[in-house]
This record gives C-alpha cells, sequence and structure tokens, in this order.
C-alpha cells in the first residue's frame, strides 16, 4: 500500500511540473523545455539552503526564485537573441546541467535527517505514516496552486496572456500602418 501512496505523492510533485509544460506549450504556444534544467536548478537550490539550515519556506521561495531566472533566461535570449524557442530552451537546459553543480558545489547533497518541510508536519503528528500525511499535505498544496492558476487565467492578465498564446503579434504595434 505504502509504494502506491509514494507514487501518488510523485504525481503530485510532478504535476507543477505538468502544469509549467502545458502553460508555455498549450497557452503560450512556445515549445520550451527548460523545465529540464529549471526544476533540477530548484531542487539544487533548496537542497544548498536546507543544508545551510535555512528555514525549508525561505528554502522553496529561493528554489522557486532559481527557477524562475532559468525561465528569464530562455525568454531573453529568444527576444533579444532572436534565438528559435526551442533551441532557446534547451541552451538554457544544457546551461544550467553545469550551473546545478556550481551551485550544489558538488555532485549530490544528502539531505537525510535534515529539518525539510514535510519534518513541520511530522512534528503536528509524529505517530502518523509519513507517507499519508505526505499525501494530504502535497494535495492541500496542489489545490490551492490549481486555485491561484485558475483565477489568474480568468483574470485580466491571464486572459490577455493567454492570448498571446493564440496571436503571437499580440500587442505589437504597427505604426508605419496607421
Amino acid at each position: 500500500m505504502e509504494l502506491w501512496i509514494g507514487a501518488i505523492n510523485l504525481g503530485l510533485l510532478y504535476a507543477f511540473t505538468a502544469v509549467g509544460v502545458f502553460i508555455t506549450f498549450r497557452i503560450q504556444n512556445f515549445p520550451d523545455i527548460t523545465v529540464d534544467g529549471s526544476f533540477t536548478a530548484g531542487a539544487s537550490t533548496a537542497a544548498i539552503c536546507i543544508v545551510s539550515g535555512v528555514n525549508p519556506i525561505i528554502a522553496l521561495i529561493l528554489a522557486f526564485l532559481t527557477g524562475s531566472v532559468a525561465g528569464m533566461f530562455t525568454g531573453l535570449i529568444h527576444s533579444k537573441l532572436k534565438v528559435n524557442s526551442l533551441l532557446a530552451g534547451i541552451l538554457v537546459m544544457i546551461g544550467f546541467y553545469s550551473i546545478n553543480l556550481h551551485i550544489m558545489g558538488k555532485s549530490n547533497i544528502p539531505l537525510l535527517d535534515k529539518n525539510d518541510l514535510f519534518s513541520m508536519f511530522r512534528q503536528i503528528s509524529p505517530s502518523a505514516n509519513p507517507e499519508i500525511l505526505y499525501s494530504i499535505v502535497l494535495t492541500i498544496i496542489v489545490l490551492i496552486f490549481w486555485s491561484i492558476i485558475s483565477l489568474f487565467f480568468k483574470s485580466d492578465l491571464g486572459l490577455s496572456f493567454r492570448g498571446t498564446g493564440n496571436k503571437p503579434n499580440y500587442g505589437i504595434c504597427k505604426w508605419s500602418e496607421r
């Protein structure tokens, strides 16, 4: 039974990656595989922060910002250097393999017996099965994330964000035609 719960937990964790890929491929119509490098960049940032004794929530925020920087690099390479979107994502993904090693300082950082995000929840109910506790926490986090994304795509900014994927020249004004 614990194997199935572990598989569900992994699915809940990878749901964030799936949403990111869905947004870039389907909504923005921008084939981007930066996520392969940015996901691990966030993980390496969080690992080095946790080993250094940083609060796990702050480590998670720093990991998010590191992944965002990877996406920003892809956007800048594509828009400013006029590199194909897929190639820009590949360049950033490959570049972040080396950057991840530089962030960590070595190829592996053991996190056993370190204070992580789930250890805070284990303190609340120490007798509970940890895998089931992880499932509950991850389900709540995914539902909150899903609600935020749904509200964003119903806002004015979200609608314009969706519109740019349908019409790539959206927002570009050619003054010479007026």
